[in-house]
């Protein structure tokens, strides 16, 4: 906007100048000078300085335009990057993450039944699954501040637009909770290795309920961004302009 506002400055600067040598020349033809219709030299400057006077009018109308081009032509970029490139990111994330979380599910199992290579390698298994999550938040984060960011050029999202930024929203909540309750449950297990079968069970049946969740769910973001990518929508169907 800054930009914009010096633009406006040098056009206006611009008319002024050739104004005020217009009617200096004028003047100084038509008072000073009255007895002759000035030289050639005199002819070809005033010219020079009404077609100055006009490109100036003409750049100053133009402005508008142009700065509503400049503001459509960045809206453009910023939802053309988002849905073609930021959302088939978000898609594989969300994909690879799904996976880890069932694979950590599986594990935290063959823990619960003593299965000491699973408990060996459950910390390591974690800190990847963790790197995962926090991947695919981050981009969450990224993805919603990129669409809303298309209000500071006067535009607003379209429904299309607030529904994905809705998806995106209650995809990251999900896999926030599941994080949260494979890690509480990663620290029971610990507890509950040596534990009889009848104390083993409550916490069995919270990973099996876990997993069959994470299974219910294992590929919807995953196809919902396949499916907006497939419709190929005009860039127009997710912004709309303030009047």
């Amino acid at each position: 906007m800054k930009v914009n506002r010096i633009l406006i400055g040098l056009v206006i600067v611009l008319l002024l100048i050739a104004i005020i040598t217009f009617i200096s020349v004028s003047y100084y033809m038509f008072h000073l000078n009255k007895d002759s219709w000035g030289s050639v030299s005199d002819w070809v400057s005033t010219g020079c300085n009404i077609v100055m006077a006009g490109a100036a009018v003409y750049a100053a109308c133009k402005v508008p335009e142009w700065m509503n081009q400049k503001r459509y032509d960045s809206v453009h970029s910023i939802i053309n990057d988002l849905i073609y490139t930021s959302m088939v990111d978000i898609a594989n994330k969300d994909f690879h993450l799904m996976v880890k979380l069932t694979h950590f599910t599986s594990d935290l199992q063959s823990c619960l039944n003593e299965d000491r290579t699973a408990l060996n390698s459950l910390d390591e298994n974690f800190d990847y699954l963790q790197t995962i999550f926090f991947e695919f938040t981050n981009l969450s984060y990224s993805i919603v501040g990129k669409f809303n960011s298309v209000k500071r050029y006067n535009y607003s999202l379209s429904t299309h637009s607030e529904n994905i930024i809705g998806k995106i929203k209650l995809r990251s909540d999900m896999h926030r909770q599941y994080y949260s309750d494979i890690y509480g449950l990663k620290t029971e297990v610990a507890m509950y290795i040596h534990a009889d079968k009848d104390s083993k069970k409550p916490l069995a049946e919270k990973l099996i309920n876990i997993s069959k969740k994470l299974s219910d769910n294992h590929m919807k973001l995953y196809n919902q961004i396949n499916e907006l990518i497939k419709s190929n929508k005009p860039i127009d169907d997710f912004i709309i302009k303030n009047t």
